[in-house]
């Protein structure tokens, strides 16, 4: 019953998505592709997203604290950046097959609305990986800008505690990075909760390298790092309390588009 459940899920997402995707192990089920490492698991998805899964001491998925990738592509259009969506169900190909801890890079190519189209290629380096972006297609005269949102889980559930009590919970959690515009290194503490991170003091200009820790992680480190110093910018977004929900997003520098080092690369460190 198990295993017929299974093949009928894999049918019904087969019928959704473009990408190829794989049946077994199960862990895989609907995944186009997938890295394994010691401390995480990094999966992109058949409908063209991904997950940063950690893994707990008995090397299985911690689900309640994956880290969700979105591949995003802007358009400037009087004066104001737009989304340009990609349709999941028809505008994802790839020229290679599903896989599992591919020894060579993998990339799959997402369409755009109005056409323009983005090669997403993925490659593992050692415990990181990255991705690096490159337009295949550019069908408008409008600029454009290439990002990947990592929305982090919610680290803490504290609505109804006090200030004290919120500042002593968030006692070790912290940003540690290099600030793109001078390349001086900063940190920034959570506990801190009358303070800004995208301040002038700290990262109001992004980061070339940032590094997250936090109890609500389970003392994990999240790290995202540029190929080259001026490859991007990483950004903390927010709209409320960092405890409860954030973004790290990085931006392409459109004029690094091409380059070796036009990356960003990723890892998960206990």
């Amino acid at each position: 019953m198990k295993t017929t459940c299974i093949l009928f899920l894999a049918t019904l997402l087969s019928a959704q998505a473009k990408l190829p995707q794989m049946s077994k192990p199960k862990e895989w089920l609907g995944y186009f592709a997938g890295w394994s490492t010691r401390d995480f698991d990094f999966g992109i998805q058949a409908q063209g997203e991904a997950k940063i899964s950690p893994k707990d001491r008995r090397s299985q998925r911690d689900t309640s604290k994956q880290i969700d990738l979105r591949y995003t592509v802007q358009e400037k259009s009087k004066g104001r950046w737009i989304n340009k969506k990609f349709d999941q169900d028809n505008d994802l190909t790839s020229k290679f097959k599903r896989s599992i801890n591919p020894e060579k890079p993998l990339s799959f190519i997402t369409t755009h609305t109005g056409g323009t189209k983005i090669e997403w290629i993925h490659a593992k380096n050692g415990k990181s990986m990255t991705i690096t972006p490159r337009v295949v297609e550019k069908t408008t005269a409008n600029e454009i800008r290439i990002k990947i949102d990592f929305r982090m889980p919610r680290l803490y559930w504290l609505e109804d505690a006090k200030e004290r009590e919120i500042r002593k919970k968030l006692a070790k959690d912290f940003f540690k990075g290099t600030r793109l515009k001078d390349g001086k290194n900063i940190k920034f503490k959570l506990r801190d909760t009358d303070k800004d991170p995208n301040s002038d003091k700290f990262f109001k200009d992004g980061a070339s390298h940032l590094e997250f820790t936090a109890n609500g992680f389970r003392d994990r480190t999240f790290i995202l790092s540029n190929g080259s110093p001026k490859a991007g910018r990483i950004d903390i977004v927010t709209k409320g309390p960092l405890h409860k929900y954030f973004t790290l997003a990085w931006t392409l520098n459109m004029d690094e588009h091409g380059k070796n080092d036009a990356h960003i690369s990723f890892t998960l460190e206990k």
